[in-house]
C-alpha cells in the first residue's frame, strides 16, 4: 500500500462529485458523459475510479439526460442532478448537495485518472484542507495576458500551470470558497480559483500525462489509444489462470 493510501480518508467521510453537466459542443458527438471509451460510457469509467473511494457519489448532468442515469451503479446509490449554467454552478450545486465532510471532484472527461493519483489526493487533503491537480505549462514561447488588440501582462512562464481533475476539499472550506463567491460576484473556471480568492492555501498535486481530458475529437483518439495500452498492460501483468500466488 502507498503511503498516500495509508493517509487517505476512509470513503465514509467522502463525497464523490462528478462534473458531467458539459453538452460536449466542442467533441461533437453528444455530451461526454455518453460517449463510449472501449465498451463502457465515460461516466461508467469514471464511476468506477471514484466510486471505491466515497461514501456517496453525486454526478451533475445536463438537465435533459437525467434519466438515461441508472439510480445504481454496482451496490453504490448515484443521486442525478441537472448541472448549472457554468462549470461554477455546478460544482456549488453539488457542493450544496454532498453530506460528507470531505468532497472530491472528477470531471467525466477525464476517465483514465490513475488510481494512485486519486489515492494522493485523498492523501494530503485532511492536512491541506484543499488539493487541485495541476500540469506545469510546457511552453516554448513566452507567455503573456491579451488586453484586447493590444499586449498586456507578461507571465513568467515556469509558474504557469493548468488545473485538472481530481480536485479534494474540506467541504466546509468550500461552502465558504461558493459563499464569498455569490457575496462579490466571482466567477472561476475551477473551484481551486474560488478557494484561493477565499484567502485558503491550495495545496498542487501534479498530474501524471496520462490524466488526459476529453474535450476535442481527436482527444477521444487518444482516449482510445491509451486505453487499449492499459489494457494490455493489464493483461500482461496478471498471471495465467489456475497459476499459483505465493502466500
Amino acid at each position: 500500500m502507498s503511503t498516500a493510501a495509508k493517509h487517505a480518508i476512509p470513503p465514509e467521510e467522502v463525497s464523490g462529485l462528478i462534473l458531467a453537466g458539459g453538452d460536449g459542443i466542442r467533441v461533437g458527438k453528444g455530451p461526454k458523459a455518453f460517449l463510449k471509451l472501449g465498451n463502457k460510457m465515460l461516466l461508467e469509467h469514471v464511476l468506477e475510479l471514484i466510486g471505491p473511494f466515497v461514501g456517496e457519489l453525486i454526478v451533475g448532468l445536463p438537465a435533459e439526460h437525467l434519466e438515461r442515469v441508472e439510480p445504481y451503479f454496482g451496490r453504490q446509490p448515484i443521486q442525478s442532478v441537472a448541472g448549472g449554467e457554468t462549470r461554477q454552478d455546478t460544482a456549488g450545486l453539488l457542493t450544496g448537495l454532498a453530506s460528507r465532510p470531505f468532497v472530491i471532484f472528477q470531471d467525466v472527461a477525464r476517465p483514465l485518472t490513475r488510481i494512485n493519483h486519486i489515492e494522493a489526493a485523498l492523501g494530503l487533503v485532511r492536512d491541506h484542507g484543499a488539493v487541485v491537480s495541476v500540469r506545469t505549462a510546457n511552453h516554448r514561447d513566452g507567455v503573456a495576458l491579451r488586453d484586447g488588440d493590444h499586449y498586456g501582462e507578461s507571465l513568467p512562464r515556469e509558474r504557469v500551470i493548468l488545473t485538472q481533475t481530481p480536485q479534494a476539499y474540506r467541504r466546509d472550506i468550500l461552502l465558504e470558497a461558493f459563499r464569498q463567491a455569490e457575496a462579490h460576484g466571482w466567477q472561476e473556471i475551477s473551484p481551486a480559483s474560488l478557494v484561493a480568492k477565499a484567502g485558503y492555501s491550495v495545496r498542487l498535486l501534479e498530474s501524471p500525462t496520462e490524466n488526459l481530458k476529453i474535450t476535442f475529437p481527436g482527444d477521444l483518439e487518444k482516449a482510445q489509444a491509451q486505453y487499449m495500452k492499459d489494457l494490455a498492460e493489464k493483461h500482461q501483468s496478471e498471471p495465467p489462470p489456475g497459476t499459483a500466488l505465493p502466500d
